[in-house]
């Protein structure tokens, strides 16, 4: 995108990105800053589990010499984890679709996503993991036949997880609305609070202290469940409380909505397919491939699992913070990709592979120069030295394969958030499927079948060699760009507000369910669904025949896309720049005019139809475009250039009669309004409003005058009358005062460094969902537009009363800004 636009201020070839005109996000600093203000307390979140199970491990061992313990640890956890890996990886997409509504600037909708992740979670629970619990004792005696004092161990550690799932799952799920909102905090402390009780439930009833009975290794999976129970307390009351309640409508939005659960399954279900296969794979490792292996040399099996569980624990040290930056740039995709800025989502995914590719590298030199001291940390002090030694090289070894993937694992991690942050989840989930199944089982039975000396080392070894393809393929996936036409954000999506409520009746109200007509609603809403999908599918196309050379055939496709689904603002930009670049301009120019009509119109669209009307000679229009891209960026470089030609080509077709006109009307509009024929009342209520000349008069709308006392509809009428006779209306200068007003508050903040403040979305204000509605009505989207208004055009919105006024005024102070206030030097 940057390349794009260094060339285009050379040239006047248009722009191909639908970039929007509100100020963009601050580069280079501000986007690490930004990334790490989210990534920090994710990473932080996934460290302080990691720590957590480092402490478990730690305690587990302690029970008894017997390696016995950590191995049924793991295997009960990764088979709980496993039964529950469906649900945690499908409503994890829970993060795209409030991270992207975030960013439309549709937050409201994002409770509904969360609350209906919550009855999924549910239903979930009790129909798959409380009947699992009975299963699993079986599941384990097959897989262990013969380890009767594993078997049990891990089949009780087991039980205990799966029917105290319900925490684990319901806690994700609120974990992922905060995360998808940008306030990873919140889940911060949850998971601090959560494992601190785990941790001290730990040495509470796995040994006994404290006077409670000694539980041993039941005692761990206890305070493993009741820490997971406290993590979803916590967000849970946040979420329902009444501030989170009135600004985003959460304890309306817990109704069951086919919209928002067909939308979770849609996306959710390959991430959910994905993650259970992946937990298969690696529980077909841990529990069955690396003991086959250890057999086939000769050794114990528990020697060989012990081991491995051992490695992977230090694994987790490496690629639980990577995850938790990828939680990070999952949020961040999603919210660039509702704000229709995929060249942001590219960036800051870009960010996040340095980081965490850096910090594998890292871990990866650690495994390797530190393997021996790491692997018996975990090993118990009363271990005989020769077993001890034994442990020590199995474990040596892994922590080599380990070493080898570490920076294709983070590859993957990133680019896998990256893609689902976007919505782009079938094809990650399918490489992942054939991949695990091909290399770990795979290539893992072959290794031990044809080369039984490598021992455990064969599984390992299908294990690196996964990774490493699904890093390779999933990167290949995201340089690929199809997410980049992606969106979770449904037009149809938009809820209206109650006028008798602050907050939000039902976020997941849409346009079919406000009919009034029940015909309408059933077959209106099947066929519009119908347009969309056929539009999307046919833009699919077009961007691939382009893609391939075939200019002709897009420009087709793109006509059919637009027949089909006429609002469809992305195909219409896109076919718009297709003829413009092949040089049917009327068109191209009646296209970027319709694009143009909705706010906020896009910046590229403004900048190619300013350059068509400058070739057809049209100054006066080519110069309201740039204008309106500089009042929102002012920096930005290709409109500046282009202002510059076009005021020097206006200027040189100026003529003296022209000029003659200007200085006429100008001469208008300084007429004091003390000239005219007015009532006492009408010149009265002027005088008050500091209403001097006629070009005050018509900087006011109609809401700013009636809003004053003593000011009525006759009086209204007088003046329209006499603006009317004048060729004059109200509201005429609206636009011009907003600019000036703009400007004015710019010039008053330079060298404050609050002048940035001005760029900012609204959304930054966090109001209200009224106050928002109400700034959206008047086409108000950045910091600057809002204090470039009066307190009457607010006051002018129905529904918009003093309660969100005082909100306003409250938010603004607190930024140091204020409303316009319309005195003698304005």
């Amino acid at each position: 995108m940057d390349a794009d636009l260094d060339q285009a201020e050379q040239t006047t070839q248009p722009v191909d990105e639908r970039e929007l005109n509100t100020a963009p996000s601050a580069e280079g600093d501000h986007a690490l800053s930004e990334m790490l203000a989210i990534a920090l307390p994710s990473v932080a979140t996934m460290a302080s589990y990691t720590v957590m199970q480092f402490v478990d491990k730690l305690m587990v061992k302690e029970i008894g010499p017997e390696p016995v313990y950590v191995s049924a640890q793991s295997n009960g956890g990764m088979m709980a984890w496993m039964m529950m890996s469906f649900v945690l990886g499908m409503t994890g997409v829970i993060n795209s679709f409030v991270s992207q509504n975030l960013g439309a600037d549709k937050p409201e909708r994002g409770a509904a996503y969360a609350w209906n992740g919550l009855w999924v979670g549910a239903v979930y629970w009790a129909l798959i993991l409380v009947p699992a619990a009975f299963v699993v004792p079986g599941l384990f005696s097959r897989i262990h036949s013969g380890e009767t004092m594993l078997i049990e161990l891990e089949s009780n550690y087991a039980t205990i997880m799966l029917f105290g799932g319900l925490g684990t799952i319901i806690s994700r799920c609120v974990h992922h609305y905060f995360y998808g909102m940008h306030r990873p905090k919140v889940v911060l402390v949850s998971a601090l609070c959560g494992n601190a009780t785990n941790i001290f439930l730990n040495y509470v009833l796995i040994f006994g202290n404290l006077g409670a009975p000694k539980l041993g290794l039941t005692g761990a999976g206890v305070a493993t469940v009741i820490g997971g129970f406290v993590e979803f307390l916590i967000p849970m009351a946040l979420f329902l409380s009444p501030r989170y309640a009135i600004q985003y409508g959460t304890r309306k939005a817990w109704r069951l909505s086919v919209v928002c659960i067909k939308g979770l399954f849609k996306v959710g279900f390959a991430p959910g397919l994905m993650f259970v296969n992946e937990m298969a794979c690696w529980a077909a490792l841990m529990a069955w491939l690396v003991p086959m292996g250890g057999e086939a040399i000769g050794d114990d099996p528990v020697w060989h699992n012990t081991t491995g569980w051992i490695a992977l624990q230090y694994m987790h040290l490496s690629f639980m913070p990577a995850v938790g930056l990828s939680i990070a740039t999952q949020a961040m995709v999603g919210k660039a990709m509702g704000m229709k800025r995929p060249d942001i989502a590219l960036e800051r995914t870009k960010l996040a592979l340095k980081i965490t590719m850096g910090y594998m590298a890292l871990c990866a030199l650690v495994f390797v120069v530190f393997r021996g001291p790491l692997i018996g940390f975990f090993i118990n002090s009363d271990t005989p030295p020769e077993l001890r030694e034994k442990l020590i090289a199995i474990g040596s070894s892994v922590m080599i394969a380990a070493a080898v993937f570490q920076i294709f694992d983070a590859m993957a991690i990133t680019t896998s958030a990256a893609l689902r942050g976007a919505g782009d989840t079938i094809w990650p989930g399918v490489a992942t499927i054939v991949l695990s199944w091909v290399c770990i089982p795979g290539v893992g039975l072959a290794l031990i079948h044809w080369m039984p000396q490598l021992g455990s080392m064969g599984p390992w070894i299908g294990a690196s060699l996964y990774i490493i393809a699904l890093g390779i393929a999933l990167s290949i996936r995201f340089l690929g760009g199809k997410w980049k036409t992606m969106s979770l954000v449904e037009a149809d999506q938009e809820p209206d507000l109650d006028p008798f409520d602050d907050v939000l009746p039902d976020p997941t109200l849409t346009r079919e369910h406000m009919t009034n007509d029940p015909m309408d609603m059933v077959v209106g809403a099947s066929a519009a669904a119908a347009d969309a999908q056929n539009a999307k599918d046919l833009y699919t196309q077009a961007l691939t025949q382009l893609n391939d050379g075939y200019r002709s055939e897009g420009i087709e496709s793109l006509r059919s896309a637009l027949a089909a689904d006429p609002g469809n603002l992305d195909v219409a930009f896109k076919l718009a720049y297709q003829l413009d670049l092949q040089g049917d301009e009327e068109e191209a120019l009646s296209l970027y005019e319709r694009v143009c009509e909705h706010a906020p119109a896009p910046i590229n669209a403004l900048m190619n139809l300013a350059v068509l009307y400058e070739d057809q000679g049209d100054y006066v229009r080519a110069e309201r475009c740039l204008r309106q891209i500089l009042d929102t960026n002012p920096n930005h470089a290709r409109a500046r250039l282009f202002m510059t030609d076009v005021l020097a080509s206006k200027g040189m077709m100026v003529e003296e009669e022209n000029e003659r006109d200007i200085m006429k009307r100008r001469a208008l509009l300084d007429t004091p309004v003390t000239d005219f024929e007015l009532t006492v009342r009408a010149r009265t209520c002027l005088k008050k409003m500091n209403i001097r000349t006629l070009g005050d008069l018509i900087r006011i709308n109609e809401s700013e005058l009636m809003s004053y006392k003593n000011f009525g509809e006759s009086s209204l009428d007088e003046i329209k009358r006499m603006l009317a006779v004048k060729g004059l209306k109200l509201g005429q200068g609206h636009e011009d005062a907003h600019r000036v007003a703009r400007r004015q508050i710019l010039e008053k903040l330079k060298g404050s460094g609050k002048e940035q403040l001005l760029s900012k979305p609204v959304s930054e204000l966090q109001l209200t969902v009224r106050a928002r509605k109400a700034l959206q009505m008047l086409n108000i989207q950045s910091i600057g537009d809002l204090c470039s208004h009066t307190e009457a055009e607010l006051m002018g919105v129905k529904n918009f009363g003093s309660t969100s006024l005082v909100e306003i005024h409250e938010k603004l102070t607190n930024f140091g800004l204020s409303l316009r206030v319309i005195d003698d030097n304005e």
